[in-house]
């Protein structure tokens, strides 16, 4: 009867959030140094053999660049992370990441750690270890935005009052604005969806008024 009770209770969401790479911060790092070096031999070339007089010099001299570029544009994608969804259900909470799906049985959750994430000594979200009987899951979670920086603010919060491991935090008005937040985005996209649907065609609105 208390199970039938707590199932009740269950704070079923979905939503999304972005989740950072593994080691990240050499990922970094290996892209500047890369970047740089490759534009000091760029100059290097131009200081050695002059500008380039054909075709092949051009491309020869410009070669450098190429990987300069590359490495440039992946600092940015580094430093967004990879997006994520997630998706609360009556007994189970389904983590998306492009590495394939998680199922977290709330019954098989025995603790949710956080530790705090930094990138180059910046706060940057948390590492987030779920314990349970099977295995452990890590996932690096990253901030949603400046204010919502607590472990309320984050998906797996629902894990832990789903499990039975936290009391739900009805009187947080933050908390509530965060997590609604997301479905709130979700619901009007759906509304916009419905309403750009083509009515149905019958033989009155199919050849116009």
């Amino acid at each position: 009867m208390e199970q039938n009770l707590s199932n009740e209770k269950k704070l079923v969401r979905r939503g999304s959030f972005r989740m950072a790479y593994n080691n990240e911060g050499k990922l970094l790092i290996g892209c500047i140094v890369a970047a740089v070096l490759c534009v000091l031999m760029f100059i290097v070339g131009l200081v050695l053999f002059g500008a380039p007089e054909d075709f092949m010099g051009f491309m020869c001299t410009f070669f450098w660049l190429i990987p300069a570029v590359v490495c440039v544009l992946c600092i940015p994608v580094m430093i967004y992370g990879r997006n994520c969804s997630y998706n609360a259900g009556a007994t189970e909470l389904e983590v998306k990441t492009p590495r394939g799906s998680d199922y977290l049985y709330y019954s098989d959750v025995s603790e949710v750690i956080y530790k705090p994430l930094f990138l180059f000594g910046k706060p940057r979200g948390f590492l987030i270890t779920i314990v349970t009987g099977v295995r452990d899951f890590k996932f690096r979670y990253i901030y949603d935005g400046e204010d919502l920086h607590k472990p309320e603010h984050t998906p797996f919060y629902l894990l832990e009052v789903n499990s039975g491991l936290r009391k739900p935090e009805k009187d947080d008005p933050e908390f509530a604005a965060a997590v609604m937040s997301q479905f709130a985005v979700m619901k009007e996209k759906q509304d916009d969806r419905v309403s750009k649907k083509r009515p149905k065609k019958t033989w009155k609105n199919m050849f116009g008024d």
